[in-house]
């Protein structure tokens, strides 16, 4: 583990958009053991991210709990388009997963820890994208999310997040603001999920089981999503119904996410197709995605 200001990653730190170069990484087959105990924004794989950035099967099992003001996520710290050069900001996540605990009284997701758009008048926003992905890993902030902390559109154009075929079994606990098992709050964006849903117990005030929104203009489209029958829902539609503990670890909902799967087993997003991953139960009879 260590400790240091700055964007602090347990694979790199930031990927940078300057003097008119595009950043263009992409992590793949890579896992983190390292605990990360300060920074402005911090995570198990990159904390902060400008450009085009591809995450692909890489896990976090590293503990990543910060001081106050400071942005956690359990693969992502934050990602926000370059504010002055208006390059294109992109992040792709797919077959990946977070195990270790993520603490912050600010923004705090199991994946990312804030999605924000763009900060200056343009015609163009981040994307999101995150596929066949879990977290299992306990989420602590204000706000805090099981797979994002913060959606915001950062003063301008909102953040487009598209999330399919994901799962958060980790508790998402409220420091602050609010907490909900797959998005904590939502400022305003425009917001895709499918096929998603939450285990994860959750100690919050809004106790909502997929998303808060502050404001009701965002957009979002929600298709096949679940969530525990004590907790309830904001300003959602589409929402297909609420689940026991118990019934959400065994067979027959493992088939009702592969169902979905069987009549979707690739997606358009902005125009690129993705193959969706059957589920499976793990060793705990967690229903997770094969990866």
């Amino acid at each position: 583990g260590f400790s240091n200001s700055g964007s602090n990653g347990g694979i790199l730190g930031s990927t940078n958009t300057t003097d008119g170069i595009v950043a263009n990484v992409t992590l793949k087959n890579c896992k983190n053991y390292g605990n990360i105990s300060y920074g402005n924004q911090s995570a198990g794989l990159i904390a902060w991210i400008q450009g085009i950035v591809t995450i692909e099967n890489c896990h976090n099992f590293g503990n990543i709990e910060l001081d106050s003001g400071n942005r956690a996520g359990g693969l992502i710290g934050a990602g926000e388009m370059s504010t002055a050069n208006k390059y294109l900001n992109k992040l792709v996540i797919k077959d990946s997963s977070n195990h270790g605990k993520v603490l912050s009284d600010h923004d705090s997701g199991g994946l990312i820890g804030a999605a924000a758009g763009l900060s200056s008048n343009a015609s163009y926003s981040s994307k999101f994208i995150i596929l066949n992905s879990y977290n299992i890993g306990e989420v602590t902030g204000g706000p805090a999310g099981g797979l994002i902390g913060l959606v915001t559109n950062n003063n301008y154009n909102p953040a487009e997040v598209y999330i399919y075929n994901c799962a958060n079994l980790g508790t998402i606990i409220e420091v602050n603001d609010s907490a909900s098992g797959i998005l904590g709050y939502i400022s305003k964006g425009m917001i895709t999920v499918r096929n998603v849903y939450n285990v994860g117990q959750l100690n919050s005030t809004s106790n909502t089981g997929i998303a808060y929104f502050y404001q009701s203009g965002s957009n979002t489209s929600i298709e096949n999503v679940y969530y525990l029958s004590d907790q309830i829902e904001s300003n959602l539609n589409n929402v297909k119904g609420k689940y026991s503990y118990e019934d959400m670890k065994n067979e027959t909902f493992l088939e009702r996410m592969n169902s979905y799967v069987i009549s979707n087993p690739r997606v358009n997003i902005l125009n690129e197709e993705y193959q969706l991953s059957n589920w499976i139960l793990n060793e705990d009879s967690y229903v997770i995605p094969q990866i």
